[in-house]
Parts: C-alpha cells; structure tokens; sequence
C-alpha cells in the first residue's frame, strides 16, 4: 500500500501508510481429513505511522513504527497494534 514521507526535518522523517485488502482463512481441525476445512473471505485494514532517524543516505534507524490492524471474516472482527524499531538499509540512494 502507499507511504507518504512528509519533509525530512533535519535526520527526522515522519511517515504514515495504509494498507487495505482482502483476507482468506482456511482452517481445519487438527488430525481431520481435507473435507471438513472451512474457508472464509474477509476483509483486512493496516494502516499506522512512524519515525525514521538517518544515519547515512544508505542506513536508518527506524525509531518508532505502530500500526493498527481490523479485519471482519464472516460475522466475526479482530483489532491489533503493531510496534516496531529497527535497522532500514535503503538500496538505490
């Protein structure tokens, strides 16, 4: 899905992103034949933000990533915050 840097202020550079699309869910008890899985569609939301600090033009420092994450299959809905940090290696710069 899209992400949108906003204007680096100084190392700094702030960044938001949506993701959005559908979900598949196959589930079948444990020890069962094949015939009586069950699938289901849905639909799936990610969408959050973050901070990224630059160290030099190849190498980052993801300070700070959340996310929030809906998805709705058959009746039944689901929420969930995603934090992350970590190492960003960009290549082509």
């Amino acid at each position: 899905g899209p992400r949108y840097y906003a204007r680096p202020r100084g190392r700094l550079q702030p960044f938001i992103e949506i993701l959005a699309g559908g979900t598949h869910l196959n589930q079948s008890p444990s020890g069962s034949s094949p015939q009586d899985s069950s699938d289901r569609n849905g639909f799936s939301l990610l969408a959050g933000g973050g901070l990224d600090f630059r160290i030099k033009p190849w190498l980052a420092w993801r300070i700070l990533q959340t996310d929030y994450s809906f998805s709705h299959i058959a009746g039944d809905s689901s929420n969930g915050l995603r934090v992350d940090t970590g190492i960003l290696f960009r290549f082509g710069h």
